[in-house]
C-alpha cells in the first residue's frame, strides 16, 4: 500500500501495482505499452498541491520518527492526510500524478520549499 511505502523511505511516493498473468507470453502476444497516462483524476488543483505537500512533509517526519511501530506510523500518515482534507484515495492518485508528471513534481516542491532536483 501506498501508506507503507511512504514508510519505507521512498522518494515522494514510490507506488506499486501487482500483476496477474493467466497465459504464458509468447513472441506474438507482448506488447509494448506507451508510457501510461496520468491517471484519472489527476488534474489537480492548487489547493490540492497545498494539501498534498502538508501532507508529504508531515510524513517524512513521521518517516524518520523511529518511536513506535510500523502500524502506529502507518496510523499517523493516515491520520496527517485525512487532517489536510485530502482522502487516502486522493492522495494515492495525487502521489501516481507526480510520478508521471514533472511540472506536477515541481509545483509540489515548490510548495514544500525545496529545489527541483537539476538533471
Amino acid at each position: 500500500m501506498l501508506i507503507q511505502s511512504l514508510i519505507a523511505g521512498a522518494a515522494l511516493v514510490a507506488v506499486q501495482t501487482p500483476t496477474t498473468q493467466t497465459t504464458p507470453l509468447t513472441p506474438a502476444s507482448v506488447v509494448t505499452k506507451p508510457p501510461a497516462a496520468a491517471p484519472r483524476g489527476a488534474r489537480v488543483s492548487d489547493m490540492e498541491v497545498e494539501q498534498f505537500a502538508s501532507a508529504e512533509s508531515s510524513i517524512r517526519n513521521i518517516r524518520v520518527d523511529k518511536n513506535g511501530s510500523d502500524a502506529d506510523r502507518s496510523r499517523r500518515i493516515a491520520n496527517v492526510i485525512k487532517a489536510t482534507g485530502l482522502t487516502s484515495a486522493r492522495f494515492d492518485q495525487i502521489a501516481q500524478a507526480v510520478q508521471a508528471d514533472p511540472a506536477l513534481a515541481k509545483r509540489i516542491q515548490a510548495q514544500i520549499g525545496e529545489e527541483p532536483p537539476t538533471p
